[in-house]
């Protein structure tokens, strides 16, 4: 039988459950919290719970009544004032101004008739962690109450949570505020004190009986009242006690860093990416002596797809044409790379020649398909890491290069669940198609059952980024090429310290909890199916997760459909949509735990409606996200845990209407996707999964979604942007992460990546605005785009004169402020947005409707970022693929540096140069004096140099001896122990302090160095290796790890 407005009130229940207190003292058991079938019309079972399932309000009105909702069967209560009325046979929505009557509201516009269906959005909901009152009430006049809430360890007197309200005089009834902080099903247990001090038994649900009542009535009792027993059970039929099942509150991830940041290192995940994988060794070296003696100059270990730990010496070669076996790691064929483990340069010695590596010169290990090595495109064969004289040795497990990211102090909310599995988002953009050509889904839809997006699978779905260990280690490499297999291509190498500009990766959390385990309400409820007016264009088998329809634009993200109105689960399959491209919907297959089913051709789907009816099944923790209305419309949860955000990008047009248009899109669903799309030229569609940037339009005139537009005239002014990004959420935010994955690339065999190349000084200029919503004064109601200063973490200038300024979005990072205190909540109506600080518009040009002032209806705290970018400037190769904000516990942004230090064997030194070597000693004394030495560790250092400016060498020598100590750029230095022991060693380390001197006399200027020395290393006149390795100036490495001796 269908359950109506009166088998949900708590009818004649002496307890009873309100959202305030006020509503409580009144007692209009019309507001208190509903059941889910209080039993009394006797046609289905009883089911005196209390739970979050049970709080909703749908009907159908009986009556058409201009601005009023008749239903003669509903049973209004005053608390629902306020809430919002949706109309489920035409989707329109109104506010309940008015409680007319138990069966009348008035409303805020004429959207009702008669036979139209309806819910209400929110009547109520029941949480753990939230405070309710809850009204005792007795049919005698009593002195107090006593109730055992059943949160405790058990029911017995020295374990259970009980609470004693005595009343000032005899009453009828108390009302006390309770909150529940454990998860599952409660028996609350009531007992009164009457007025002469008398207890009386203890009156519980019948169901307690099954579910724990030993600590307190081991005894075997009956329904209703009995003269045996301390306990009595309620009626089973027309109960009057109600259960309580609270619903979960999500847990909170908190994510921890055991650094901030790390070296580029050995990036072993590119190989999941790639079938029968092997490896090549290339330098980039453009003219002068081709690097072909080089062989046996690399010791490489890595693992094979069998597991085996391999050791081989392998060359490397600067003609991609002439690469051959004794250049590759693994063997086309036959034996295929899992891992490589580690990589040393054997020949240390510098120089540019035929057997040995210039200064600054990398030795590249790219990954590709199996396939003759000659075949090797350095440009796009992803590179899996990199050695350097300055950088002789990288490993898997050398300290510094790899990050321990941890999410063990996250909390589940409610003491009896626990942290089940942990998801993380490393920034590698894992998920992106593995040739490039496309995107996928990293963060799928969680509304209606979560309060945010899912990392890694659709609900439902198998998550095979969920990991149960608490911790995982990760590497990461920076990549001077252009790879769509690679998350770090795209880096540009300093023209001037040879190093790679520092790149941000944000690093996020995701936790589950077991609370699924401990559930007692359904997870989600259907009343019906709507036709959609859409129907499969193929026929559909039991396992595909991709279906195509004739008509996409019928359906969103977060649907639930069906090929039958019938909603029951147990007979007709349900399919939870994930993604809608075009007219291909992404499913999630047998959801909510329904049959699976096939689907006909020209099958008609129905959406599934809840009616407003939501469980307990928040079981991920909060991450942020972009989703405008999915995780705070239409949803029965507090205010806590509802939230909102938009994100939306607007650039300039050229079109017949005249210069200044703006066409503004939601990106809603693109911020979902990780891509690694590398591809340019004209595209009317843009690129797929970017925020901005990329490919322009074919037509001149036009736009495409995602590209820049750039100045219309050259010049370095850049006084004003020509494109917009819109960030608005419900929470204030100062940290804003720009994923970028540019499209910048070196030529092989012909020039580096390096900043000479791809950062012309006079065109290649980004600048970036930021503006927030602000007051027009202190005491106005008008509202405007206020300026505010940044630090823009994705600037990379170079050391050119021309490149002072104008250099943003050149790598990954973070734009950061101090946070206005007169940043204010505002809706897009409420703004002026065309004004002197900000000329703006909030609409669309000609014909466009997605713009802030469709979008941005509802009050947020707003942030523009504005983007200028000059007229010359190789504008299709800026692309960000993610913006996200991280003021929370579960995201942390890290920097990933370039491990190669810069040579100073060219910088001219003409001063005794001087150290000190020390190892690290303990003293072991016995009673009688007698001492033993023990070497614990070898101890650091520095080493003084220095040397004179001669004429006309300033800029090749004293100045860039300034810009390394300045930016504390690592280098190293090469000292010969003596001119007949042919011994050299090898300082590491950073430019501490610099002193200048300028004699009198017009001599010649002197400069001094303070190098801190981090490592060092030994070698031969051949280069070869003197000991074991890296180790610290004070000697030689104690108990190092290896993974193959």
């Amino acid at each position: 039988m269908t359950i109506t407005y009166v088998d949900k009130i708590a009818t004649d229940f002496v307890i009873k459950v309100y959202e305030t207190k006020a509503l409580a003292e009144e007692g209009d058991e019309l507001n208190a919290l509903y059941v889910f079938n209080n039993g009394i019309d006797g046609e289905d079972a009883a089911d005196e719970l209390i739970a979050n399932g049970s709080q909703f309000i749908n009907g159908q009105a009986t009556a058409t009544t201009s601005n009023k909702l008749d239903d003669s069967a509903a049973k209004f209560g005053s608390r629902l004032v306020g809430k919002t009325v949706k109309n489920t046979t035409d989707t329109t929505e109104a506010t309940i101004t008015a409680v007319d009557s138990e069966t009348r509201l008035s409303l805020s516009a004429d959207i009702m008739a008669n036979n139209e269906v309806y819910h209400i959005e929110d009547p109520g909901s029941f949480f753990t962690f939230q405070k309710y009152f809850y009204r005792l009430e007795s049919t005698d006049p009593v002195k107090g109450f006593i109730i055992d809430w059943d949160d405790g360890e058990d029911n017995s007197p020295e374990k259970a949570n009980r609470q004693i309200v005595k009343l000032d005089s005899p009453g009828y009834y108390a009302v006390i505020s309770h909150t529940y902080t454990t998860h599952g099903i409660h028996y609350p247990m009531i007992r009164t004190i009457n007025v002469d001090g008398f207890y009386s038994k203890w009156y519980v649900a019948f169901d307690s009986l099954a579910n724990g009542l030993n600590s307190i009535e081991t005894q075997t009792l009956g329904a209703g009242q009995n003269d045996f027993s301390r306990v009595s059970l309620d009626n089973l039929t027309v109960p009057r006690i109600p259960e309580f099942a609270p619903a979960n509150t999500p847990p909170v991830g908190v994510l921890k860093l055991d650094r901030n940041s790390v070296y580029s290192s050995i990036d072993n995940s590119i190989f999941d990416n790639i079938t029968n994988a092997v490896a090549y060794c290339y330098v980039e070296r453009s003219g002068g002596t081709e690097l072909t003696g080089f062989d046996n100059g690399l010791e490489v270990v890595w693992e094979d797809d069998d597991g085996n730990i391999q050791k081989d010496l392998l060359g490397a070669h600067s003609d991609v044409s002439d690469l051959a076996p004794s250049h590759t790691i693994g063997t086309v064929g036959s034996v295929y790379v899992k891992r490589i483990l580690s990589v040393k340069i054997i020949l240390l010695k510098e120089g540019i020649a035929a057997a040995t590596l210039g200064a600054d010169e990398r030795v590249k290990i790219h990954a590709m398909a199996t396939a003759a090595v000659s075949g090797g495109d350095p440009n796009v064969d992803p590179i899996i890491t990199m050695v350097s004289l300055g950088n002789p040795y990288i490993s898997l497990d050398r300290p510094g290069f790899y990050i321990t990211v941890d999410g063990s102090q996250s909390q589940t909310r409610c003491s009896n669940v626990s942290i089940d599995k942990y998801i993380y988002d490393t920034g590698k953009l894992v998920r992106a198609m593995a040739d490039g050509s496309g995107r996928s889904i990293l963060y799928f839809p969680g509304m209606a059952e979560q309060v945010s997006d899912i990392i890694g699978a659709a609900l439902g779905a198998t998550n095979l980024q969920t990991q149960s260990d608490s911790s995982l280690q990760v590497h990461y490499t920076l990549a001077p090429n252009n790879s769509a297999l690679s998350s770090g291509s795209g880096n540009v190498i300093d023209s001037t310290t040879k190093r790679i500009y520092d790149e941000e990766r944000l690093i996020k959390l995701q936790v589950i909890d077991s609370s699924a385990t401990t559930r007692q309400d359904s997870s989600r409820s259907f009343g019906t199916g709507v036709d959609s007016g859409a129907e499969t264009a193929e026929a559909v088998d039991g396992s595909e997760t991709e279906i195509t329809v004739d008509d996409g634009t019928k359906f969103n993200v977060g649907d639930v459909i069906s090929d039958n109105a019938n909603v029951a689960k147990a007979t007709h399959e349900q399919l939870y949509v994930s993604q809608v491209d075009g007219n291909v919907l992404t499913v999630t297959r047998q959801y909510n735990d329904s049959v699976s089913d096939t689907m006909a051709d020209e099958a008609t789907l129905f959406i599934l409606t809840d009616n407003g009816q939501l469980g307990d099944n928040c079981t991920h923790s909060f991450i942020e996200h972009w989703e405008p209305s999915g995780y705070s419309d239409n949803l029965v949860r507090p205010s806590s845990l509802k939230s909102r955000s938009l994100l939306m990008y607007a650039t300039t047009i050229d079109t017949d209407t005249g210069i200044g248009a703006l066409t503004w899109r939601t990106v809603d669903q693109d911020y979902r996707y990780n891509t690694r799309v590398t591809t340019v030229g004209n595209s009317n569609n843009g690129e797929t999964g970017l925020i901005f940037g990329g490919r322009t339009d074919g037509d001149d005139a036009q736009t495409n979604g995602t590209q820049l537009s750039a100045e219309t005239t050259g010049g370095a002014e850049m006084h004003s942007p020509q494109n917009y990004l819109l960030m608005c959420k419900d929470e204030k935010f100062n940290k804003i992460h720009l994923r970028m994955k540019n499209n910048f690339s070196g030529v092989a065999e012909t020039n580096e990546c390096d900043s000479a190349s791809v950062f012309n000084p006079t065109r290649e200029k980004t600048k970036l605005f930021l503006w927030y919503t602000a007051r027009t004064s202190p005491t106005a109601s008008t509202y405007a785009w206020k300026p505010i200063a940044f630090e823009d973490g994705t600037y990379c200038r170079t050391h050119d004169a021309g490149d002072i300024e104008n250099n943003s979005l050149r790598a990954s990072g973070s734009l950061v402020f101090d946070m206005p205190n007169d940043w204010v909540k505002v809706n897009s109506s409420e703004l002026t947005w065309d004004n002197a600080n900000k000329p703006l518009s909030d609409e669309d040009g000609p014909g466009g409707t997605d713009d802030p002032a469709a979008k941005w209806t509802e009050s947020m705290y707003g942030l523009m970022l504005g983007i200028s970018v000059h007229a010359e400037a190789s504008f299709e190769k800026y692309k960000c693929v993610s913006v996200q904000t991280y003021n929370n516990s579960h995201s942390q942004a890290i920097k990933i540096k370039d491990p190669h230090h810069k040579s100073l064997n060219d910088i001219g030194i003409s001063q005794s140069i001087s150290y000190n070597r020390k190892g690290s000693y303990i003293n072991v004394t016995d009673r009688l004096g007698r001492g033993e030495l023990r070497k614990i560790g070898a101890a650091g250092g520095k080493i003084k140099l220095g040397g004179v400016e001669l004429a006309g060498n300033y800029s090749t020598q004293k100045k860039l001896i300034n810009i390394y100590q300045r930016e504390g750029t690592p280098v190293y230095y090469d000292i010969q122990r003596a001119s007949t022991s042919n011994e050299y060693i090898r300082f590491f380390g950073v430019i501490t302090s610099m002193s200048e001197d300028y004699p009198a006399g017009m001599q010649h200027p002197k400069f001094g160095i303070d190098m801190t020395v981090t490592h060092v290393c030994e070698y031969d006149s051949n280069g070869a290796w003197i000991g074991a390795g890296l180790m610290s100036l004070g000697g030689e490495r104690i108990d190092v790890t290896s993974f193959a001796p």
